[in-house]
């Protein structure tokens, strides 16, 4: 999905965005990359190779260690803008979506919103 259509549907799933290009944002870049560069390496190891369960599995071992790694650091970025309140609000707390930077941008573009609360 490029840029302009992601901002769209985004937005009008009640996400907020804020546009950045600093170290943080860097850090969280570069994960990405290198976590997309990994699912597409365990992607494409030759069925029969490895196990389809276990293929999954390491998938989303590196799902869950982006979000061990990231989101805090996008968290403390929203915080640092004033955009969330830290006394109210744990970075497990919000949803988060990234847009790396391409042809249409130069910047990290963190989208974030208030987790769902579920009732019991």
């Amino acid at each position: 999905m490029s840029s302009p259509e992601m901002n769209k549907q985004l937005m009008s799933d009640g996400y907020k965005s804020l546009i950045v290009n600093n170290y943080s944002s860097r850090l969280i870049i570069n994960a990405l990359s290198m976590a997309a560069g990994l699912d597409y390496a365990i992607a494409s190891i030759k069925d029969g190779l490895i196990d389809e369960g276990c293929r999954d599995e390491l998938r989303q071992l590196i799902a869950q260690t982006l979000n061990v790694f990231c989101y805090p650091i996008a968290y403390r970025v929203l915080c640092d803008e004033d955009l969330i309140n830290k006394e109210v609000t744990n970075f497990d707390d919000l949803l988060y979506r990234f847009d790396l930077p391409d042809d249409s941008h130069d910047d990290l573009v963190i989208y974030y919103k208030d987790k769902p609360i579920l009732d019991s």
